[in-house]
């Protein structure tokens, strides 16, 4: 089952609400979550209030960050001897880059000659980020699959989960977050109308056989 939306909290809240859903479905086993939150990383988050009363915005701190831990190419370096072009590209160094009270302090603007600091305008801290980042038409994405036992037909496993999926949507637990069915489901709904195509074809040719047969 697929779920996609734009906030990812929300998005990762409606994917457990319906992997226990599947949990408690009769006839499957070992359901998971594609998202596997097991990544170290710096989270930045702004307080906009606080960055407006600096007269800062969003793409102000975002372009100073990303030049003081990514490196920014401002310059060009020419060799006289060979005449070759070198990039100069400017960086924090390694151990101020990897150290998150340092990161809190980088200068992403100057009020009154005072140097406004990182930490003055956002949160810093150290949390966990997705190992990998799915998307379906440009939406986050986080699927929830499951095993079958031996016998249990995926259609009748289906036919348990959408009405609950469907009272879950009703009720508003799942927010803005929408879902569709993948795998083997979507596969064997795929499948169906050719299957209503094909017995339907045989039972017109076999009645065109009979009554050329017994010409009535």
């Amino acid at each position: 089952i697929n779920m996609v939306g734009t906030d990812f909290s929300q998005l990762l809240k409606a994917a457990t609400q319906v992997q226990a859903v599947v949990d408690k479905t009769p006839g499957t086993y070992g359901s998971d979550l594609s998202f596997k939150a097991s990544q170290p990383e710096v989270q930045i988050r702004l307080d906009r209030t606080r960055a407006a009363e600096y007269g800062l915005n969003v793409a102000d701190v975002a372009t100073t960050v990303s030049a003081a831990l990514q490196g920014d190419i401002t310059a060009k370096y020419r060799d006289p001897i060979d005449s070759n072009q070198y990039n100069i590209n400017i960086i924090l160094a390694k151990p101020d880059r990897s150290n998150i009270y340092t990161i809190g302090t980088i200068p992403v603007g100057y009020q009154n000659g005072n140097p406004i600091q990182l930490g003055d305008v956002a949160n810093v801290k150290v949390g966990a980020g997705p190992t990998r980042v799915d998307r379906l038409n440009r939406l986050r994405q986080v699927s929830v699959t499951s095993y079958l036992l031996p016998g249990t037909q995926i259609n009748n496993v289906r036919f348990q989960i959408d009405p609950q999926l469907k009272e879950l949507a009703q009720q508003g637990r799942l927010g803005q977050v929408s879902y569709t069915w993948g795998g083997e489901a979507q596969t064997s709904a795929d499948e169906f109308p050719y299957l209503i195509q094909a017995i339907l074809l045989g039972v017109i040719l076999s009645y065109m056989l009979m009554a050329a047969l017994f010409n009535n």
